[in-house]
């Protein structure tokens, strides 16, 4: 009996250390009537009740970022409408010409290619510190230093944007060899505050974030060419933007929803140094 007591003693030590790693799947055999026998009841709840949230947690990754989805399932009880201010960048990615396009394919044609080339503006955003915030038609909104703090936010920003554009290019070439036009995008880039939080009703809310930052990046965002990325004065001077990128700076113009003028700038190369870390993405991504 000793002997019995001890191994089981150990096989709960090393259950114990494989549900600290997440790799216990099944329950502990017992049927013991004794102090261990209710161990090991409450051993078998408590694994299946972690298996249950890391299921939950999985599934719910696939509509929110991931660490947004753990601090969901982790305060169930707690969630409430409302946010906190952060400071962050917003990047809006716009298909041009998207109406025409469209016009020319098939609802399911249409759905295929905004999957495909919304899956690759997702793995970009992921590469460079962001998370994507919603999809929106042809518009995927993405948000840096949220919901966790990066003191490099805008530099992350304008790195993914130049990224999708690259991805883009290289796709095209593709897409022109077998007959099909080629998809291009704009992109607006706005830094600065921000609300960030869960918004909406109390029965259907969204973690997002809300602000005129946000608003900027938007308006920006048409301003851009086919193939470009504008981005606010406020992104131009966030740290490592001028030390890694080449800017031009615009005049001053007036967008929707601004009553002073603002001065935008358009991004042009990356610095050699940054070029060849997102020339490595570049061949991963589409490896």
């Amino acid at each position: 009996p000793i002997l019995q007591v001890q191994e089981e003693e150990d096989t709960l030590a090393a259950a114990g250390e494989a549900m600290e790693k997440g790799e216990l799947h099944l329950p502990l055999p017992g049927q013991r009537r004794d102090e261990i026998g209710q161990i090991v009841e409450s051993f078998n709840r408590m694994a299946t009740g972690l298996v249950e949230k890391g299921q939950v947690e999985a599934a719910l990754s696939r509509y929110v970022p991931t660490n947004v989805a753990r601090n969901i399932v982790s305060n169930l009880e707690h969630l409430r409408l409302g946010g906190e201010s952060v400071e962050g960048s917003v990047m809006f990615c716009d298909i041009v010409g998207y109406t025409e396009l469209s016009e020319t394919l098939t609802p399911d044609e249409v759905g295929e290619l905004l999957n495909e080339y919304f899956g690759y503006i997702a793995l970009a955003g992921q590469q460079s510190h962001g998370m994507v915030d919603k999809f929106i038609g042809d518009c995927v909104m993405v948000v840096f230093g949220v919901p966790d703090q990066d003191d490099y936010h805008g530099l992350h920003a304008v790195s993914c944007a130049v990224l999708i554009q690259q991805l883009a290019e290289r796709l095209n070439v593709h897409r022109i060899e077998k007959g099909r036009k080629p998809v291009r995008f704009r992109i607006g880039i706005s830094s600065g505050e921000m609300l960030a939080g869960n918004m909406g009703a109390e029965d259907h809310m969204q973690y997002t974030v809300v602000g005129d930052t946000v608003n900027l990046a938007a308006r920006l965002t048409p301003l851009a060419d086919a193939g470009g990325i504008i981005i606010s004065q406020q992104t131009a001077h966030q740290p490592g933007v001028q030390d890694y990128v080449n800017l031009l700076k615009m005049l001053p113009i007036q967008v929707r929803g601004r009553r002073e003028p603002v001065t935008p700038y358009i991004v042009g190369s990356l610095n050699d140094r940054i070029q060849v870390g997102l020339d490595g993405l570049l061949d991963g991504i589409l490896t």
